[in-house]
């Protein structure tokens, strides 16, 4: 399992930092709401 995981990570390097930023920047959004 953890073999899996390390090779999609070797794979697809990009989305890594795209599925962090994107809900801290949703969450970054709201508090600017309010």
């Amino acid at each position: 399992m953890a073999k899996t995981i390390f090779t999609r990570a070797s794979h697809m390097p990009m989305w890594q930092p795209v599925s962090i930023s994107l809900p801290v920047s949703q969450a970054c959004k709201k508090k600017a709401n309010f």
